[in-house]
């Protein structure tokens, strides 16, 4: 009688321990601070047993991000076993204000990869006389074919269930407020992940190129593209923001960056189809005629330049976009310091002096 009693006990219990493991308040979790991995296993009286996932923090710890709607966070997750509602609760603390809890509406999403057909493009000129004889390149940017690029497409996930053996690409989108540190502690496998991180916000995002010309070393604090001087000694003079170079205007005297990166040189606009952004301080002596920053020495053919020419008007060329003068709404004047920034979102450019539309 004894042993049948014994034998009943036993078959309960391993019935027991077999449902509980599919709970999870018997989860357990480990964290490698190294590679910020968190295990998540299931567990028999604290033991942990079999490997659920593997989630892997893929954005820094703490991941500077511009204001608005956009993605904040990025983890992988490697799942073993099936598994239903794998996300539920994201907690959001304030940094500033003593980790105080705050609500924000977010969103999951899962990242998938679509094909997209980009045109190729080659860069055909011919020799033309202008209306006072000289002759000068006139060129057109005809397509020569195309090619498969791959784009990041983030849907929003509603109840996540993994199969057995998935992984997924995870991201955490909201609308980042002007001054965000926040730290957010999501609800994974039903276990919180307290080892992750924080959001800021910074406009100082997506930077390839800074240049603040404290010194005659013209150092570029981001890509090491540093500048010199060609034809003539830039000045250091004081300026908007610390110092600036100064040039007298004579013709062919320029600041040059060796193109040290090729294709990808932070400098290189061509093909960067997603948009971009050009931002400085300048004190020009003339409104017509100058160009301010620029790529190759006939632009006309390939590069670029920015500046203030007869009308005036922007001009912008380049092998990706073509030419675009845009006359002046809000004219720039000479004698002080004015911020001027050309923004390129793809499809349209556009300038502005002091944040007005030019």
């Amino acid at each position: 009688m004894v042993k049948k009693i014994l034998i009943t006990l036993l078959i309960c219990t391993i019935l027991m321990t077999t449902l509980i493991s599919a709970w999870e308040f018997d989860n357990v979790k480990s964290y490698d601070t190294t590679e910020r991995i968190v295990t998540f296993k299931n567990s028999i009286l604290g033991i942990p047993t079999t490997t659920i996932a593997e989630v892997k923090l893929d954005t820094p710890l703490d991941n500077h991000v511009g204001a608005g709607y956009q993605k904040v966070a990025q983890f992988t997750i490697n799942g073993q076993l099936e598994y239903e509602d794998v996300l539920k609760e994201l907690k959001l603390y304030d940094v500033k204000n003593n980790l105080k809890e705050i609500q924000r509406d977010f969103d999951y999403k899962y990242l998938t990869y679509e094909d997209v057909n980009v045109n190729d493009y080659e860069v055909v000129c011919e020799k033309g006389i202008n209306k006072n004889g000289s002759t000068s390149d006139i060129c057109s940017r005809d397509i020569i074919g195309n090619h498969i690029e791959q784009k990041e497409v983030w849907t929003t996930l509603g109840k996540l269930d993994l199969v057995k053996e998935q992984t997924l690409v995870i991201g955490i989108f909201t609308d980042v407020q002007v001054g965000d540190k926040v730290e957010w502690i999501p609800t994974i496998f039903g276990k919180e992940v307290n080892e992750w991180a924080v959001w800021t916000n910074d406009i100082n995002i997506n930077i390839v190129g800074y240049w603040d010309f404290e010194d005659a070393t013209m150092e570029d604090k981001v890509n090491g593209q540093n500048a010199t001087a060609v034809g003539v000694t830039g000045s250091i003079v004081s300026g908007k923001i610390g110092n600036a170079v100064s040039f007298t205007g004579t013709a062919n005297t320029y600041l040059n960056v060796t193109d040290s990166i090729g294709e990808n040189n932070a400098l290189n606009f061509n093909g960067v189809e997603s948009g971009w952004t050009l931002n400085y301080w300048a004190n020009p002596d003339s409104v017509a005629n100058v160009g301010i920053f620029g790529k190759e020495s006939t632009p006309w053919t390939g590069g670029y330049r920015f500046g203030l020419f007869t009308g005036p008007y922007w001009g912008y060329i380049t092998t990706n976009i073509g030419l675009v003068g845009l006359a002046g709404g809000t004219d720039p004047v000479t004698g002080r310091f004015q911020m001027f920034t050309h923004t390129y979102n793809g499809t349209t450019f556009l300038t502005y002096v002091n944040g007005n539309f030019s």
